[in-house]
């Protein structure tokens, strides 16, 4: 049976107890300290076909619930919200602005939208791997912001997408992550379209 992925916004509970680091606190992207904490070999010859399936369409727009320099698509019955700042760094590096679930559309699974510090794309996306780095492949695409990059990563039995986009003076993370490969494969013409549609906003 399926088991319900619990949104982030369950994770706060868990941030109260035990007696581990301050998990508000992270080095920026493109920091030695992320650097330390990225992947230093992944691949720099992007892998260009992955056999994607056709984008999904068009049914709704990330903002204002993602309240990023970006807007794009979002998939019929996708649901954005905002995520609170004492919740915004439970999950990574980077700063989490929102999260886009897949529920009411039948997927379980999360498009978690995040803010990188610096335009430096590779070192942001390295950063959100961290140690999920198992099977990485990276391409390059052209978002209508400027160059993009994607990476594909983790086990055969949960792997994950993420794309980056430099937007002015920040960066820009969208991140797929399913409950498990099946949940993975429904969700990726919603992560497709959001990649497809991204644009920076106000311009």
């Amino acid at each position: 049976m399926r088991r319900l992925l619990l949104p982030v916004l369950t994770l706060l509970a868990l941030a109260a107890c035990g007696s581990d680091p301050d998990p508000t606190v992270a080095p920026p992207a493109g920091s030695p300290a992320a650097s330390v904490t990225a992947t230093a070999s992944a691949p720099d010859v992007p892998t260009e076909n992955w056999n994607d399936p056709q984008p999904a369409d068009a049914a709704g727009t990330s903002y204002p619930a993602c309240a990023v320099p970006a807007i794009f698509d979002l998939a019929d019955k996708w649901t954005a919200r905002a995520v609170p700042a004492d919740a915004a760094k439970l999950l990574g590096p980077h700063t989490l602005a929102c999260e886009i679930d897949g529920k009411a559309a039948g997927v379980i699974g999360f498009i978690r939208v995040f803010r990188a510090t610096g335009t430096d794309i590779r070192a942001a996306l390295l950063a959100q791997v961290g140690d999920k780095a198992a099977g990485l492949r990276t391409r390059e695409f052209t978002a209508a912001p400027g160059p993009g990059r994607e990476v594909a990563f983790g086990p055969a039995d949960k792997p994950e997408r993420a794309f980056a986009v430099a937007t002015g003076t920040e960066t820009v993370i969208v991140h797929w992550s399913g409950l498990d490969a099946d949940e993975h494969t429904a969700g990726l013409p919603a992560y497709l379209l959001a990649q497809a549609s991204f644009a920076k906003r106000g311009g």
